[in-house]
């Protein structure tokens, strides 16, 4: 019992990395009944789960590791991810708030990680891209993606780069893209694409708010 936790996690992981996502998720929620109250068990169902297909129980789970944990950016990313991905307009204005958080942390805090401080910034740049505001993009992430480069940072500011029509940047940044985490023309016109129905997506529910008064 004293290992029952890291070890549910652990085989979860396994069985991830062998692509069977239901089976480790299934792992983890048996766990989760047996300990309740562990954080660490909670975060790593969190993990697993899809922004879309379980928004639901992701929400609850995030919501309640905040409670206990109110000032964990590990929580406040995940929970700022998940409500610009799936939320309405009060939402996405939650998620920016909760990204500027991070962002706001010295860089000597204890508290300050830089894959956390790069997640929030992607969430910052991609509500500007989705209003146009693809120079503002750019001064976000050039310097960031030059200095610890993601994968998710190089599709929002490529895309901010087509905005533009810089076309020299955006074969330059393809081509780096492509070499750098080994992926195909195809994988990167499927992210580019799924990006941008998640941005259309957002528009539309803004407009209809709009439209209803709110």
């Amino acid at each position: 019992d004293v290992y029952g936790p890291e070890s549910a996690i652990m085989q979860a992981d396994i069985l991830r990395q062998q692509d069977q996502l239901t089976a480790a998720k299934n792992i983890l929620s048996e766990a989760n009944k047996r300990y309740p109250d562990d954080t660490k068990l909670m975060f790593a169902r969190v993990q697993l789960l899809d922004n879309e297909q379980d928004t639901a129980l992701k929400r609850r789970l995030l919501d309640r590791l905040l409670l206990i944990d109110p000032e964990n950016p590990d929580y406040i990313v995940a929970s700022a991810k998940l409500l610009f991905a799936v939320g309405n307009e009060q939402d996405v204005e939650q998620a920016l708030n909760l990204a500027q958080s991070i962002l706001a942390l010295p860089f000597d805090s204890p508290q300050f990680d830089q894959q956390n401080f790069l997640a929030a910034l992607n969430i910052v740049a991609s509500d500007a891209l989705s209003k146009g505001q693809y120079q503002q993009v750019i001064e976000y992430l050039e310097v960031p993606y030059d200095i610890s480069p993601t994968l998710d940072s190089g599709i929002i500011l490529l895309r901010a780069y087509q905005g533009l029509d810089q076309q020299d940047k955006v074969l330059e940044l393809f081509a780096d893209i492509q070499q750098r985490f080994a992926v195909g023309q195809q994988d990167i016109s499927d992210r580019l694409q799924s990006y941008w129905s998640a941005c259309l997506l957002s528009v539309l529910l803004l407009s209809e708010l709009v439209l209803m008064g709110w």
